[in-house]
């Protein structure tokens, strides 16, 4: 008696055990709000290139070695959101750099599908826009500071991190019209965790300004708000191959259905330059995951704890009486007798 009693108390807790965890995956796209212009070549016979615009009226951002210098290309909003962005430059010819300068130009872009970003921003989107702007020199070599009116557009297929831009400029003094190289800013790649659990293995692939393709790793802690967002600390994602970290800055993603958005913002996401730029993205997680086919993504669903049934409760009882097949104490009940008080 008491083996089969045993016998079923282990059988009992098996099917009360739960499965080993295991690594679900969801998707990372993480969309940058500035992007890149690279050098322009214009028909008047020098090249314009673009730097992040930093204010000052000095010589615009640069990383120099001897004679090579290196600019961030970067054209980033004036504010996140907005649709006016700016960019310092530097205009260049045959004898070196002729103007320097800043500009303006208002982005002529939607956000169609309300995602908090420009849709032609978003990689898996098409890329054309046209924009309009003007051009103020800080320093011409000439003495000529005149403010230039600017006009072009953007071509880029959908999927694609690169495209090209082009457009004209004009003054009281001349008209040129340039072309060059444009890409977004920004990464992709997946996150990977635990049904419950409360960490995520990030793997993300990011496209320096060289083409250089990088792919960036870590761990984060993150927290559940209910089932309406989740939340990251500060952490640090590491490229092993350059050595190169990003270091990210602790963020809030909302939930809409089973994709997760917010914006998160990096201590320098251009590791090609000395200075702070692309530091700004979207960054949108979409979780197709739903263990328990009740609506809501993995990522916020916290699986129930085990509950001990009454039966195993009887089974653990039982053991516990009985020893050998026999009572260990036998109980019993009689009535009460009692009689009444003679008076």
């Amino acid at each position: 008696m008491r083996a089969l009693i045993r016998m079923a108390l282990l059988a009992s807790l098996s099917v009360g055990m739960s499965a080993p965890a295991r690594a679900l995956t969801a998707s990372v796209e993480a969309n940058g709000f500035a992007f890149s212009f690279g050098a322009a070549a214009t028909n008047a016979g020098f090249t314009l290139f673009f730097t992040t615009y930093d204010g000052s009226s000095g010589s615009p951002l640069e990383d120099c070695s001897g004679d090579f210098c290196t600019v961030s290309q970067e054209v980033a909003p004036a504010t996140i959101g907005s649709a006016t962005y700016r960019s310092d430059y530097f205009a260049q010819d045959n004898s070196g750099t002729f103007e320097y300068g800043s500009g303006f130009m208002t982005l002529v872009a939607s956000d169609g599908d309300a995602d908090g970003i420009l849709d032609p921003l978003e990689r898996t989107r098409p890329g054309n826009f046209s924009f309009s702007g003007s051009t103020t020199p800080d320093f011409n070599a000439f003495g000529i500071y005149v403010t230039s009116s600017v006009s072009g557009s953007v071509q880029r297929s959908a999927n694609s991190l690169v495209g090209t831009y082009s457009g004209s400029f004009s003054n009281t003094t001349q008209s040129a019209s340039f072309a060059g190289a444009y890409s977004l800013s920004g990464a992709s790649g997946t996150v990977e965790y635990q049904l419950g659990g409360g960490f995520l293995d990030w793997h993300l692939v990011q496209r320096g300004l060289d083409g250089t393709l990088r792919t960036f790793t870590g761990t984060s802690p993150f927290s559940r708000d209910g089932i309406d967002s989740i939340a990251t600390p500060s952490f640090a994602l590491y490229d092993s191959a350059s050595s190169l970290a990003l270091f990210v800055n602790g963020a809030t993603l909302q939930r809409s259905g089973n994709i997760f958005r917010g914006t998160v913002t990096l201590a320098d996401g251009g590791v090609d330059t000395s200075w702070a730029d692309y530091t700004t993205y979207r960054v949108e997680i979409t979780d197709p995951n739903d263990t328990d086919a009740d609506g809501l993504p993995d990522l916020v669903s916290v699986p129930e704890p085990d509950v001990v049934s009454s039966s195993l409760l009887a089974l653990f009882l039982l053991s516990l009486i009985f020893r050998g097949g026999r009572p260990t104490r036998q109980w019993s009940w009689r009535p009460l007798r009692w009689r009444p008080a003679i008076g």
